[in-house]
């Protein structure tokens, strides 16, 4: 019974500080059901559309969106009693935020901090608080998010008694700003090589990466192992630089589901690219 008491208080009281901190940023208090919010540089951050996922590695991905920008947090081990980012993190656990311009800041760069403490809830949601502040690729540019709170952010994937509904496939992304929805969207296996696509009549868009590949941001180049590209009647416009972020990847179930943004000589800037498809 005390055990019960102590938790219900402590849900209660995460629940009053994320009403306390919307009220201190804003002068609208939003309702209480679930929530992933944080102070921006001085501005509040309050996503809508918030998931959380228990990858096959144990790894935890969190994710608040409000459609223009993102955070993810990963922790690689739930395990973990103090889990740190920045250059004494252990590897895997990673703080990250693309701003509306499609611009990554994260923990694996320069001098990154920041910290995150998580409860999995007995309802299948995730609560806790966290703080971080992440780099550019060349860390020219800071961002720093304090007071960040989770606040019983739903965890997709669990497994019911009744089978589960067949997930559907998804690919979107912005091009030059303009919204790129292809109408066919497309996987391939080779070598342990996996190619992703979306395709319009006369457009593709494609990101390559190893079939195995695990949760976490990769570096996207125009040779490496993670490689993309935008093509139209005029030809191949491939990646020069660019991130991959793996949401997560089932390998038992082959299904994938990942962000990416990348940029091409010939002047295709592509944000806020999203894709979760079998293969």
């Amino acid at each position: 019974m005390f055990k019960l008491f102590t938790k219900i208080m402590k849900r209660l009281f995460l629940l009053a500080l994320v009403v306390l901190m919307i009220a201190s940023c804003s002068q609208q208090i939003e309702s209480n059901g679930a929530a992933f919010q944080g102070v921006k540089d001085s501005v509040l951050f309050k996503g809508f559309n918030n998931s959380a996922v228990i990858n096959d590695d144990g790894s935890l991905a969190i994710r608040g969106s409000n459609g223009l920008e993102s955070v993810r947090l990963l922790v690689t081990s739930l395990n973990q009693t103090n889990v740190i980012f920045g250059p004494d993190a252990l590897p895997g656990n990673t703080a990250s935020y693309t701003s509306e311009e499609g611009v990554l800041f994260t923990t694996n760069n320069g001098n990154a901090s920041g910290q995150v403490s998580v409860e999995i809830n007995g309802d299948n949601t995730v609560s806790g608080t966290y703080n971080f502040v992440a780099l550019t690729a060349n860390s020219s540019d800071t961002v720093t998010f304090s007071r960040g709170f989770i606040y019983e952010v739903p965890i997709l994937g669990e497994l019911s008694d009744d089978d589960p509904v067949p997930a559907q496939d998804s690919f979107t992304a912005r091009i030059n700003t303009v919204i790129y929805n292809p109408t066919v969207i497309s996987t391939s296996v080779t070598g342990g090589v996996l190619v992703v696509s979306g395709n319009t009549a006369d457009r593709s868009m494609s990101l390559v990466m190893p079939e195995n590949i695990a949760a976490g941001t990769y570096d996207i180049t125009f040779d490496g192992a993670y490689t993309a590209g935008y093509t139209t009647p005029s030809g191949v416009s491939s990646a020069t630089t660019g991130s991959l972020t793996i949401v997560s990847n089932d390998t038992a179930d082959r299904r994938i589901t990942a962000d990416f943004i990348f940029d091409t000589p010939d002047g295709f800037i592509i944000t806020d690219g999203q894709f979760s498809v079998d293969y």
